[in-house]
């Protein structure tokens, strides 16, 4: 409609009129542009207080994995370590004996620790939400990041490498009678029939039998190590989680 006027203002040479509809013309184009950037602003800050709701539940639910994860694994190296001092103890008793093929049930497995980063990466590599952050909030997304990446692979590497030996195949080990198993792994609950590992000869010759002490032996030193990582996980979680608090 402005273009039209416009063009027969030009026809008759209305240079006032001419004035007046270009001047509207281009406030309506700025004003145009304005309500765009205000709407794609809103948008932006819609799209990064859902992006922060995501984040902030994630890390609820990793933290809330930690919380289970921190006492069950405490209690299987309890018992895998009071069985490996029982066995380097050599002295044969029912106790003893008791502990040994309790942690020999223990050590079949391992505890895996995984936590859920898929909000993280959102927030860290999306450019229209990374243009909504504060540095600091950039800094510290950045960090947990970071941590993730960096000992996810020792994490694996804890619950994967213990079990590349098979313990079944040690000769003074049996295979005894079933029972029920239900347990925990990975935030899956696994229920299946077993059977037990037991010892076949005295406690003075298992504990001078190599491969049983270092089954024990690499059991206890790789998953010794997850406590560490998920100590460090709960603090950055935490730290981030805190972070987002006090941004809102």
């Amino acid at each position: 409609m402005i273009l039209r006027r416009l063009a027969e203002h030009l026809r008759e040479q209305n240079w006032t009129a001419i004035t007046i509809e270009f001047v509207l013309l281009v406030v309506g184009v700025f004003l145009g542009i304005q309500v765009a950037n205000w709407n794609d602003e809103r948008g932006d800050h819609a799209a990064y207080e859902s992006a922060l709701d995501r984040l902030e539940a994630e890390i609820d639910t990793n933290l809330a994995a930690l919380d289970v994860f921190d006492p069950d694994h405490a209690r299987s190296l309890e018992v895998a370590s009071r069985a490996f001092s029982a066995l380097q103890s050599c002295v044969d008793n029912e106790e003893n004996l008791g502990m040994v093929n309790a942690g020999l049930e223990e050590i079949r497995g391992t505890n895996g620790l995984r936590l859920r980063r898929n909000a993280l990466g959102d927030m860290t590599l999306n450019p229209r939400l990374l243009s909504q952050q504060t540095p600091e909030q950039r800094k510290r997304f950045s960090e947990l990041l970071f941590y993730f990446e960096s000992l996810e692979p020792e994490a694996d590497y804890f619950d994967r490498q213990p079990q590349d030996r098979r313990m079944e195949d040690n000769p003074i080990l049996r295979v005894g009678a079933p029972y029920a198993y239900t347990g925990n792994y990975q935030g899956f609950e696994w229920t299946q029939t077993r059977r037990k590992l037991e010892l076949t000869v005295p406690l003075g010759e298992a504990c001078r039998d190599n491969m049983l002490v270092k089954t024990f032996f690499n059991w206890e030193r790789r998953q010794g190590g997850l406590p560490v990582i998920a100590n460090k996980w709960r603090v950055e979680l935490a730290a981030t989680k805190e972070l987002i608090k006090a941004s809102r």
